[in-house]
């Protein structure tokens, strides 16, 4: 339960830091023109949401190790249908930073661009790596109780982006879901 709550916040903190940035690029490419205090304070909410995410990685990855530690419960369903959430927020983030990549194209802006650059690609992969703490801690307690191979390909996988999505999507499917070794009602993951 936990982790569903913790995961909704998640999403729902990213959505709310994407959510100013699409309305001013909705607004500038209308013609409406806004000022420099509007500006700031869409950047200042973006920011605000954006830091209160990155706060919910931490806490994500604290009661997912501690959980995991704990109990046991098999996380798969949860961070499936947080992947599966996030797509959306990840399709329109590539869509904004690339819209502001090149608004910044001009000779004299080069430096600003491969700063933009690297803050996106930082910031996106952060925050791609937050959607996936949950299995990480799961699937490294299963690597510590009984190594197998598919455990550290799975792992690998929530560390590159779309294979992250792919690697949720194959747990849920393939390994079982919520509560399979806390309750034995879902089915088990075989240790094969």
């Amino acid at each position: 339960m936990k982790g569903k709550v913790l995961s909704l916040l998640y999403c729902m903190f990213l959505y709310a830091a994407q959510l100013p940035f699409v309305l001013m690029i909705i607004l500038s490419s209308a013609g409406v023109e806004m000022s420099d205090a509007a500006t700031g304070a869409v950047c200042f909410v973006c920011i605000a949401f954006a830091a209160c995410a990155a706060v919910m990685i931490v806490v994500n990855a604290v009661v997912a190790v501690k959980y995991n530690l704990i109990r046991g419960v098999c996380p798969y369903a949860v961070t499936f249908g947080l992947k599966i959430a996030l797509v959306p927020f990840f399709v329109i983030n590539f869509i904004v930073w690339l819209l502001i990549y090149l608004a910044t194209i001009h000779p004299v802006l080069v430096f600003v661009m491969a700063l933009f650059m690297a803050v996106s690609v930082i910031v996106t992969y952060i925050f791609m790596l937050g959607g996936s703490v949950w299995n990480i801690a799961y699937i490294i307690r299963r690597l510590i109780k009984n190594f197998k191979v598919r455990y550290i390909f799975f792992l690998l996988m929530h560390f590159i982006f779309l294979f992250d999505v792919a690697a949720a999507i194959i747990l849920r499917c393939c390994e079982g879901g919520v509560g399979a070794e806390e309750t034995g009602s879902a089915p088990q993951p075989s240790d094969n």
